[in-house]
């Protein structure tokens, strides 16, 4: 079982099949639940993750959803900062306002590039917010239902490290997941420091483009690329033999076959290039997500977090 399966499983009973057939068909959500449809898995734990994640900060800082603030002003183009409830919390409200302009700006320096998501990390101001969640999380421990859906976000929140562990690089400890190689990637600092500064900078996974989540292991690349092109027709297994002489011609053609590929691109005018933006960062997907967004939280408020 994988491990989005094993989310599936152990959540089995708790809603999160109804809560997810308010969005997907019901024979699609017994392929997300058993861990079949990971992409569809995938997009609607991180959906879900988000709506209690607002529905938590809705509490903590005393604003309404952007949903209900909406349908009072008929427009979504809302500062929650102006939207606090004292009587619903008990921290005081300038403060509460202070972060939270404090954390538009910051998204809005985020999405125009001015700052990076490292410093924007680092900053003290997510320090504080983590802090009044955990804080939430802790008074609400006697809770059975909230207990099993903080197992669900601590859950989903080793998806995403796993997720970007395997496809952003730069995981420093991911070399020693092999045993093979343990005791020299120990070693690396003082025979080879140059080797470790390479690796622990993202190179050990293979990309093809430099967008995000672009990279993949080598194993991988291995076998969809070398292996695939090995074994298919023209190849050594299919035609060539796999005599040592024509292994080394094999091997020795491949920098003059690559110049070639490009040759014929620029001839053509068929280039390979890539998009500034992954599809799921289009308009007509987060437009979608902001729904179904919307149709998760307003699920789990009537009927799951009762």
């Amino acid at each position: 079982m994988s491990f989005v399966g094993g989310i599936g499983h152990l959540m089995e009973g708790s809603g999160i099949t109804e809560l997810l057939e308010t969005v997907y068909a019901p024979n699609a959500v017994t392929h997300m639940t058993s861990g079949k449809a990971i992409a569809r898995a995938v997009r609607a734990h991180f959906l879900i993750d988000t709506a209690l994640t607002s529905i938590i900060l809705s509490h903590i800082y005393g604003i309404p959803l952007p949903d209900e603030i909406e349908n009072e002003t008929g427009t979504n183009d809302i500062n929650p900062a102006n939207y606090i409830n004292t009587d619903s919390t008990d921290i005081n409200a300038d403060d509460l306002s202070d972060e939270l302009h404090e954390a538009d700006a910051m998204l809005d320096e985020l999405l125009k590039g001015d700052i990076s998501v490292e410093k924007a990390c680092d900053d003290v101001l997510i320090d504080q917010i983590k802090s009044r969640i955990d804080n939430f999380r802790k008074s609400h421990k006697s809770y059975r239902t909230s207990q099993l859906w903080f197992q669900y976000m601590d859950m989903i929140d080793i998806l995403r490290r796993f997720i970007k562990a395997e496809k952003t690089s730069g995981h420093n400890l991911y070399v020693k997941s092999s045993r093979v190689y343990l005791q020299q990637m120990e070693n690396l600092k003082t025979t080879h420091p140059e080797v470790l500064a390479f690796l622990q900078s993202g190179h050990h996974v293979i990309r093809r483009s430099d967008t995000f989540w672009a990279g993949l292991s080598s194993d991988l690349v291995i076998e969809q690329v070398l292996m695939r092109s090995l074994k298919t027709t023209g190849g050594m297994t299919r035609g060539r033999g796999m005599s040592e002489g024509q292994r080394a011609q094999w091997i020795l053609s491949m920098p003059d076959c690559a110049e070639m590929n490009n040759a014929l691109q620029e001839f053509t005018g068929v280039n390979y290039g890539t998009s500034d933006q992954h599809k799921e960062g289009g308009e007509s997907r987060r437009s979608r997500d902001c729904q179904d967004l919307k149709t998760f939280y307003r699920f789990l408020l009537a009927e799951v977090l009762l």
